[in-house]
Formats: C-alpha cells, structure tokens, sequence
C-alpha cells in the first residue's frame, strides 16, 4: 500500500494517495518514511480541520495510547505483565514495602496498557475510516442531491472521515473536527472494504 500511495501521489491522486497511505499506516504504523509521507500528502489537501480542542486534550493526557502504536504497547503489556507475575512470585517470600510499591505500579500500568489495547481494538472493529477521492463532491445535509449543502465550498480529495451510516447509495461521515455532512458512496473509499 505504501508503494501504491507513492504512484497515486506521483500521478496527482491526492485522495488515493492519502487512502493506500492510511492503509500502509494500520499495517506499518511504526515505519518513519511512511509517516512522513502521509503528513506531507495530508499537508496537500485543500480541505483542512481543526481538531476539537477536547481532543487534544485527551490525547496529550492519555499520551499512551496515542503516541504509541499498538504492536509497541501490546510489547509493554507483555513486559508488564510478565513482571508484575515476577514480583508476585517474589512478594510471597520477600515482602518489603518498596517491593509493594513497584509491585503496585506494575500492576497500574498493566491495567492501563490492557484498557489502551481493549480500547484500540474495539475502534479497529467499530470505526470505518474513509477517504475521498472525488476531486470535489457537495457534503449535503440529508442522504439525497435535494437536501442543501453542509458547507459553503465542496469536500476535495484527500479529505479523512469516519463512516457512520449507509443509506440508499448516500453515506453519512463524521469529519475531523467533529462536523457530520452526507456523501454519495461514489465519492470515497474506504480503508478497508466491508467483508474484510
């Protein structure tokens, strides 16, 4: 996929481009060169968003599951969790109170790592990301060509959403900032197709 963004891109494609990119990005999310390429592809739409400031907020505050990946905190979860069993071994002949406190928070940071992962993979099966990738398409207010417009100017290639409900040929996305607009299922893809 991240071969396929690159040619898209090359080729102008922002919109395929930016969708081959996120789907390299859920199979490598740790690869460096692939990153920077998304942020730069993303950097060329014309469309941008600004993330709700509650957002941000939760993501600096739980920084864990954000600013990791999940193969790296499906790591640290094993780790954790392999000394936290080491520690309960060894508390049952040797009980000192500092040996409780490493015991306690190894045990804190499992939990979270565990809720982190639970979290990640509830989303993964719950969430449909999508992509446009119409050079332009009208967001509407409704599921049909009569409702009127979401916004003043038209949706572009490139532009990110999660899918939230399909209905005759239309589709109703949740954008970045939160906003809810209806597309026509023509005008987008999404990061994985439905049986898979």
């Amino acid at each position: 996929y991240y071969n396929l963004g690159n040619i898209y891109f090359k080729m102008g494609d922002l919109g395929r481009a930016v969708l081959n990119y996120r789907r390299a990005q859920q199979l490598n999310p740790n690869d460096r060169q692939l990153l920077q390429n998304l942020q730069f592809a993303r950097a060329q739409r014309q469309d941008s968003f600004k993330e709700p400031e509650q957002t941000r907020i939760l993501q600096t505050v739980f920084f864990l599951h954000y600013d990791f990946a999940p193969t790296t905190r499906q790591r640290l979860f094993l780790w954790f969790y392999l000394l936290s069993f080491l520690l309960a071994t060894v508390m049952i002949w040797y009980q000192p109170a500092w040996l409780k406190v490493c015991f306690g928070i190894v045990a804190g940071l499992t939990v979270i790592l565990t809720l982190s992962l639970y979290i990640t993979l509830h989303e993964l099966q719950s969430r449909r990301p999508g992509v446009v990738l119409a050079r332009e398409v009208v967001a509407r207010k409704g599921d049909g060509e009569s409702y009127a417009p979401s916004f003043n100017a038209p949706l572009h290639a490139g532009t990110e959403f999660i899918l939230l409900e399909q209905r005759d040929g239309w589709s109703e996305v949740v954008l970045p900032d939160g906003q809810r607009a209806w597309l026509p299922n023509q005008a987008f893809a999404l990061l994985w197709a439905e049986e898979q």
